[in-house]
This record gives C-alpha cells, sequence and structure tokens, in this order.
C-alpha cells in the first residue's frame, strides 16, 4: 500500500523505516536493496480518496485542505529558522492556514523543491486515488474546473520535476 511505501522511504524516520521492516521477507531477500532506500528520502504522501464534493467550490475547498495536511507533513520545514527564504515562508504558512487565495496548483511542485534542497535528496511523491477528484467532477459536472486544476497540480508535481527520484 501507499502508506508501506511511505514508511519504508521516509527519511524523517528511518528508525521506524528500520523496525517495521526488520525481519520481513524484503529485508531478508535484498537487505542490500533495504540499507540503501529504508529511511533515505524524502516522501510526500497525498491520497486524494476523501475527496467528495457536489460542486467545484466544494472540491477546491477540500484540495486546498487535502494540501494543507501535506504540508503539514513538512511543517519541520517551517518550523526551522532559516530553511526557507521570506517569501518561501509566508507561501508555506498560507497553505498551511488553508488561506483560499494561496496557490495550490504548484504547491505540491514547490514542496518538491523545498524538500530536495533541504534533504540534498531527491523526493519521492506518492500519490494514491488520484482519479477521485476527477470522477466526482464529471458525475457532479464540474469537470473543466477540476481537469484545469488537477492537470496542473499532477504535471507540475511529476512532469519533467528535477526533484523527484525516479
Amino acid at each position: 500500500t501507499v502508506s508501506m511505501a511511505k514508511y519504508f522511504f521516509d527519511i524523517t524516520q528511518p528508525q521506524l523505516a528500520q523496525s517495521l521492516f526488520e525481519n520481513t521477507k524484503l529485508s531478508i531477500e535484498d537487505p542490500s536493496f533495504c540499507e540503501q532506500y529504508s529511511g533515505a528520502f524524502p516522501v510526500i504522501s497525498v491520497s486524494f480518496g476523501e475527496c467528495r464534493a457536489n460542486t467545484w467550490e466544494d472540491m477546491k475547498v477540500d484540495l486546498c485542505a487535502l494540501i494543507s495536511r501535506v504540508y503539514r507533513d513538512h511543517r519541520y520545514l517551517y518550523d526551522n529558522e532559516g530553511v526557507l527564504h521570506d517569501d518561501e515562508r509566508r507561501k508555506f504558512l498560507r497553505i498551511l492556514d488553508e488561506d483560499p487565495t494561496a496557490h495550490y496548483k504548484f504547491s505540491l511542485n514547490d514542496l518538491t523543491a523545498l524538500l530536495h534542497r533541504y534533504h540534498k535528496k531527491r523526493v519521492i511523491v506518492l500519490i494514491d486515488e488520484y482519479d477521485k477528484p476527477v470522477n466526482e467532477a464529471y458525475r457532479h459536472e464540474y469537470f473543466d474546473d477540476a481537469i484545469s486544476f488537477l492537470t496542473s497540480a499532477y504535471s507540475g508535481v511529476l512532469k519533467d520535476n528535477v526533484h523527484l527520484e525516479k
């Protein structure tokens, strides 16, 4: 599952990764893989499974809240003095606060850049149920608005992103 992959790769909790995967089939059959990759990468993990809305306005609120939760997972970037530049701190805080005027379309891409710079490691992005908002948009007839937002968000974070581990 996506959460298992997050725990395996997550650089912020390497001891947890080692303890969870200790004596598993993977660690027994391929210990060098575990040594090399376990707890070795910053991870952005997002699940769109809870995104259900009858209108684009409600879906956008859900998406902004979801992105804010992802940013909270990496709040240490904001809390550690000197990690973010002043403009980055302002943007980060607006997303943490779920400010509706914040620019969310490219915020996951921005977060990969911040994580890469901080950890000096490329980022793993895990996306679960990516199609849920699209299906909801189609069912409730706000497809064009949703596709515009999601295409920018997905392609921004996944396509040609130099900050991703591939």
